[in-house]
């Protein structure tokens, strides 16, 4: 009888708190709540909209605010929970926003100079978007910036960073940021030609979007290239890459509008997301046989590619990684069993429209019979050309070595040849009866595969 007592006041306690009105609810209550209103995710101060970032129970986040004040004040809490910003907060936030203050019991951040820092001033946090001042000076004693810190600000041309900077540089969408000086005390960060570079890390970190300079050569020992270090840089046209660098970052290159001739060295493994998107004078790209996989919008609006051959290396091919290539005519896949992602956009397409999320195709993709390849090109009715079996050069007979075995089959056929009745063979057959791949098979040729057995057997290359 107790259970049963008890399941009826939890049901009726249940009961009545379904049949509260919604605005008696607290608003961290409706943040939990899928179908809750808008207005749920929002706050009015001062002429300030707020609006909540993801549910937390221990903290409220704010995504962005909507103004057209020039000041804003950080609130410290909401809601009985403390108030902290997004990562991206004030690179969506108004652009007219031109100073950042606190409340003097904000015991998690501080404001100097109506920029925004944590409360140890360590921590760069915020720049605001309107703030017009043509110069900033990080000050003494931050070592890392947020990476929308210094985001989408029109004015600055010039930023001096300290000798206490570590890491974290980020500065995308200043499109007049020219100027990078480093304190000749910071043994972490250098600018080499307008570059900045991280000496322990042996990374590019920024280079200034709008640097005058047309053709750049990245100083061989640099083994990364950071995340949007080249990005919007409407000016370069040519970069060269050392045979060092191993990795190149997410949005890398995205937005080099101008670039024609860039190198992907053979020790990069993966190609990151967006890293060449929107380079739309790029005409031509060798993709080295070291990467394995391509990653989300790799290419995406690369729309001067014509032509691009996707080596046996590459296992995997990611949402949009060759979409909006308007001129793009062939790409050969030469791994048959590629696997292709289905999230999103299409892997591989000449436009995609997103309101009705339809692709336009109209390339032909080159690959093997029966190849994932095919089946992918059937999937979106796009013309599909089946290439010659894989062959390796001398072995005739196709049992993994080139042998005396292979010549005699060579000289075989050329025989047969001279008399004009060679037995017919099939194209991967030829294609590698054909050593010397001059278009003949011949005497020559089983002697090349004759020197090539020899050197195998002997233990030489």
């Amino acid at each position: 009888m107790k259970c049963q007592n008890t399941g009826k006041f939890a049901a009726l306690l249940l009961a009545g708190i379904l049949l509260l009105p919604i605005s008696a609810m607290p608003v961290r209550a409706a943040m939990f709540t899928e179908n809750a209103a808008a207005s749920d995710y929002e706050f009015e101060t001062d002429g300030v909209t707020w609006y909540l970032g993801s549910p937390t129970a221990t903290a409220v986040y704010l995504s962005h605010c909507v103004t057209d004040q020039t000041e804003i004040t950080i609130p410290t809490e909401h809601d009985g929970l403390p108030v902290r910003l997004a990562s991206d907060f004030f690179g969506k936030s108004s652009d007219t926003i031109a100073s950042v203050t606190v409340k003097a019991d904000n015991t998690y951040y501080t404001a100097r100079d109506g920029v925004l820092f944590n409360a140890a001033m360590t921590e760069l946090i915020g720049y605001p978007r309107g703030k017009t001042d043509s110069a900033y000076a990080i000050p003494e004693g931050v070592k890392t910036m947020r990476s929308s810190a210094i985001m989408n600000n029109a004015f600055l041309r010039r930023v001096d960073i300290p000798a206490s900077m570590t890491s974290g540089i980020p500065f995308s969408g200043c499109p007049k940021l020219s100027i990078i000086n480093v304190a000749t005390e910071n043994t972490r960060l250098s600018v080499v030609n307008g570059m900045l570079i991280d000496n322990d890390q042996h990374e590019i970190c920024r280079r200034p979007p709008q640097t005058v300079l047309t053709t750049c050569t990245i100083p061989d020992g640099i083994e990364r290239i950071g995340a949007g270090a080249f990005m919007d840089n409407t000016r370069l046209r040519s970069l060269t890459l050392p045979d060092s660098v191993n990795r190149i970052e997410d949005d890398a290159f995205n937005g080099c509008s101008q670039l024609t001739d860039i190198n992907i060295p053979d020790g990069v493994q993966l190609l990151c997301n967006r890293v060449f998107a929107g380079c739309t004078a790029l005409a031509a790209i060798t993709i080295p046989d070291s990467i394995t996989h391509i990653s989300n919008g790799a290419f995406q609006n690369c729309e001067s590619l014509q032509e691009v051959t996707i080596p046996a290396s590459v296992n995997t091919i990611s949402s949009g990684a060759f979409s909006g290539m308007t001129n793009l005519q062939t790409i050969t896949i030469l791994n048959p069993e590629m696997q292709f992602s289905t999230q999103n956009i299409p892997v591989i397409c000449n436009a995609y429209d997103t309101e009705t999320q339809t692709g336009t195709f109209t390339l032909t993709i080159r690959g093997h019979e029966n190849s994932t390849a095919q089946t992918y090109a059937g999937q979106y009715g796009i013309a599909f050309e089946v290439l010659p079996p894989p062959y390796t050069p001398g072995d005739v007979d196709e049992d993994g070595a080139v042998s005396a075995i292979d010549a005699a089959l060579v000289l075989t056929y050329a025989a047969q040849s001279g008399s004009g009745e060679p037995e017919e063979q099939s194209e991967t057959w030829r294609n590698a009866a054909d050593y010397n791949e001059d278009g003949a098979i011949d005497a020559v040729d089983a002697a090349g595969i004759l020197i090539a057995a020899a050197a195998a057997g002997a233990g030489n290359e």
